[in-house]
């Protein structure tokens, strides 16, 4: 057990990049930490930016405020940022088609509420 702890920080260390690490412990199971993504940003920031690119402070917040909302939807973190992140990837390019709407789109997943909403259209998919 502490044999693999220690190899997973080397494997830690030697990632490249913030985003890596934590697609990377998330990937192991760690919910302690998020993949904060481009996408991600974009809807903490209500603005498409094809090229943005986060500061660690920025990150951190967007980071928090995905933790804050898990904890009032009563789910993992992981889960709803993988939830949102799929959500917006899916239906961004249609936004996009529609002129204005692409920012609609933006306005919606920045609200918690689109959160639940979000839920309610997956759980019919889930498989049990």
């Amino acid at each position: 057990r502490a044999g693999t702890k220690r190899i997973i920080n080397e494997i830690i260390k030697i990632l490249n990049g913030r985003k890596i690490r934590s697609f990377y412990q998330n990937i192991l199971g760690f919910k302690n930490v998020l993949t904060i993504d481009r996408h991600a940003a974009n809807i903490a920031h209500k603005k498409f930016d094809s090229k943005r690119r986060l500061t660690d402070k920025q990150y951190t917040e967007i980071e928090n405020n995905y933790f804050k909302a898990s904890r009032i939807l009563n789910i993992n973190p992981v889960l709803l940022q993988s939830i949102t992140w799929q959500y917006f990837r899916t239906v961004k390019d249609q936004y996009k088609k529609r002129e204005g709407f692409f920012f609609e789109l933006l306005e919606n997943c920045s609200q918690l509420l689109i959160f639940g909403e979000i839920l309610a259209f997956y759980a019919r998919f889930m498989v049990y």
